[in-house]
C-alpha cells in the first residue's frame, strides 16, 4: 500500500507490532552498550579515538615541605650524661696522683747455674713523697739493687740514689731530680675507717701497665708480728680488696682526697682466696721514711724481754691476774734487768697505756725512741709495783 507520495505504508494493523520490536531492539542495544563500554575503553583510548583521562591526585610534599623529624622539636629532650660522684672522685684522684706514681726498675746481677753472672731487672712502683724528690718503695723492691733507675710518668729515666732502707717494715726511700714531679701529702693512718675508699695506683707486671688504676675499700686493720725472742716486734697492715698485683708494691694506697693512707706491699695469692691486698700503714711510713731521710737507717727501742700472752702462762698452771702482758725471760744487761724487772712478773701498763696484749706492748715499743724513759707498771707476787726503764737502741 503507498501513500499519495509513492512511498510503501504497512496496513495499520501491522504499525503496532513495528513500533514494539523497535523499543525492544532499544532496549537490548542499550543494554548491550553498557554491557562492553567498560572492555572497549582501553582500545579506544589506545586508538586515540577515546580521550584519555588523567586521574588527579593531591600533590606529594617537596622534599623541603616534608617535615622532618630533627627539625620538630622534642617536647621532652634527653638530660645531658650525668657522672657520678663517686666517679669523679676516682677521675680526680688519679689526675692528681698521675706526676706522684712511678716506675722503679731494680738492676741486679744474678749468677746462673754454671756461674755465669748477668744483669735481670726487677720492677715495681714508688711513690713521690717531698719537694726534694724522696721517693718511698718497698724494700723487697730495691733489695740486692746494683743501680736504681726510676721511670716518671712523663716518659724520663731517672738516675735513683738509695738513701736508706729498713727490711723489718719493707720499707726504702730513693732519690731522684725533682723537676715535673709532685709530692702527695699523708693521712692519718689511724683515722683510717674499715669500708673508706680506697685507690690503689701502680705498675702492675711493670712499664706496660704503668700507674694503673683500682678502686675498693679499707677492709680492715691488722697487726701481724714477726721477728724471734728479744728482737719480736709488730707490723701493722691495711687490708684492702683494691687489687695488688706484681708491680704494684711500692705504689700508692690513697683516700678520696688523694692522700697517702699506706704503701702497698703485698697481697695473699690463692684459688680460694680474692681481694686481700695489704699496705704499710701511712703513719708507719711517715716515721720511718723520716728517719730514713734524716739518718739514712731506722733505730728502734729495746728493753730487752721475752713476753708471751696472760692465757698462755695460765694453761701452764702459773698463778697471773686476768690482763697483761707475762714476762717470760729478761736479758742480761738490758734496760729492763737494770730496772729490776724479772722473769714471772706481768706488765699491765706502759707509759700510761693499758698492756693487754703481747700486741699493745709491742706496738708501744715500735713507736718509742731509743732514748725514752718509760714508766712500767708491773704485778708481782700480787702487788703492783713502778719499774722506770730507760730504753736503749735495739742489738743488730
Amino acid at each position: 500500500m503507498q501513500d499519495h507520495y509513492g512511498n510503501y505504508r504497512p496496513p495499520e494493523r501491522y504499525r503496532a507490532s513495528y513500533f514494539l520490536v523497535a523499543m525492544v531492539g532499544a532496549i537490548i542495544g542499550a543494554l548491550l552498550i553498557v554491557a562492553l563500554i567498560p572492555q572497549l575503553v582501553p582500545y579506544m583510548q589506545e586508538l586515540d579515538v577515546l580521550p584519555t583521562v588523567e586521574r588527579t591526585e593531591a600533590p606529594s610534599p617537596t622534599p623541603e615541605e616534608e617535615p622532618s623529624a630533627a627539625a620538630v622539636p622534642d617536647p621532652t629532650p634527653a638530660p645531658p650524661a650525668v657522672t657520678s660522684d663517686f666517679e669523679e672522685v676516682v677521675k680526680s684522684v688519679a689526675r692528681e696522683s698521675e706526676p706522684s706514681v712511678v716506675t722503679v726498675v731494680n738492676v741486679r746481677e744474678v749468677r746462673d747455674m754454671w756461674g755465669r753472672v748477668f744483669e735481670q731487672d726487677g720492677q715495681g712502683s714508688g711513690v713521690v713523697i717531698d719537694d726534694d724528690g724522696h721517693i718511698v718503695t718497698n724494700y723487697h723492691v730495691i733489695e740486692d739493687a746494683r743501680e736504681i733507675v726510676v721511670e716518671a710518668h712523663d716518659g724520663r729515666t731517672l738516675e735513683a740514689t738509695l738513701v736508706g732502707e729498713d727490711a723489718p717494715t719493707d720499707l726504702a726511700v730513693l732519690k731522684v731530680d725533682p723537676e715535673g714531679l709532685e709530692p702527695l701529702e699523708f693521712a692519718d693512718s689511724d683515722a683510717v675507717e674499715v669500708g673508706q675508699l680506697a685507690i690503689a695506683i701502680g705498675n702492675p707486671l711493670g712499664r706496660e701497665f704503668a700507674r694503673s688504676v683500682t678502686v675498693g675499700v679499707v677492709s680492715g686493720v691488722r697487726a701481724t708480728m714477726y721477728g724471734q725472742a728479744a728482737h719480736q716486734r709488730v707490723f701493722q697492715l691495711i687490708q684492702t680488696d683494691a687489687s695488688i698485683n706484681p708491680g704494684n708494691s711500692g705504689g700508692a694506697l690513697l683516700d678520696s682526697d688523694a692522700r697517702i693512707v699506706g704503701i702497698n706491699t703485698l697481697k695473699f695469692a690463692s684459688a680460694e682466696v680474692e681481694g686481700m691486698g695489704f699496705a704499710i700503714p701511712s703513719n708507719t711510713v711517715a716515721r720511718i721514711t723520716d728517719q730514713l731521710i734524716r739518718d739514712g737507717e731506722v733505730v728502734r727501742a729495746w728493753m730487752g724481754v721475752t713476753v708471751a700472752e696472760i692465757d698462755e702462762a695460765a694453761q701452764r698452771g702459773i698463778d697471773v691476774p686476768d690482763r697483761g702482758v707475762f714476762v717470760q725471760q729478761v736479758a742480761s744487761p738490758s734496760p729492763a734487768a737494770s730496772a729490776g724487772m724479772r722473769q714471772g712478773d706481768v706488765i699491765i701498763s706502759a707509759g700510761g697505756k693499758h698492756m693487754d696484749y703481747v700486741i699493745d706492748l709491742l706496738m708501744f715499743l715500735e713507736e718509742s725512741r731509743p732514748d725514752q724513759e718509760v714508766e712500767f707498771e708491773v704485778i708481782r707476787d700480787g702487788e703492783t709495783r713502778v719499774k722506770q726503764v730507760q730504753l736503749t737502741t735495739m742489738p743488730r
